[in-house]
């Protein structure tokens, strides 16, 4: 993303005193500028990132979000990473979707010996069954947060 790109970004973002949720893709040069008033009000971070194998690494400036409470992060996402985030003071729920290739296998192993109940692994979607999933959340239907949350729910009930 382009210099210009990403401050009309942030200026539009600013105009936005109410935003508590935010699904973006970010690029690496993002994350320090991330830290500004409306973003630090989001309590549902959803990261997309450009490329399913690309790594983000800059996972630690989302534990300084003081409302913070759901995380869903699709691409690849290390071990330390995910038990970083596990430590967000406010954090209830961590979805990972991680991608899908004997590449990220490891990995993939390593997350599913993750205990903690708020970590939930999903398989990634197709386009257009986000953009359903989006519009089941905004008219009060069951989306990927909510599914999630009960997964948690029914661990934390067991």
């Amino acid at each position: 993303m382009g210099e210009v790109k990403l401050n009309s970004l942030l200026s539009v973002l600013q105009k936005m005193p109410r935003l508590t949720r935010l699904s973006m893709s970010l690029p690496r040069v993002f994350c320090a500028d991330l830290l500004i008033r409306p973003c630090l009000n989001v309590t549902h971070l959803e990261i997309l990132l450009p490329s399913a194998f690309e790594y983000w690494g800059n996972w630690d400036v989302l534990i300084q979000f003081p409302k913070l409470t759901h995380i869903s992060t699709e691409g690849t996402i290390r071990v330390h990473d995910v038990l970083k985030l596990l430590q967000c003071p406010r954090l209830k729920l961590l979805i990972v979707v991680p991608p899908n290739s004997d590449r990220d296998r490891q990995d993939l192993d390593a997350l599913c010996r993750v205990e903690d109940n708020r970590l939930v692994l999903l398989e990634a979607k197709n386009h257009v069954d986000v953009i359903f999933d989006w519009e089941k959340g905004a008219n009060g239907g069951v989306d990927t947060w909510m599914f999630s949350e009960l997964v948690v729910l029914a661990r934390d009930s067991e």
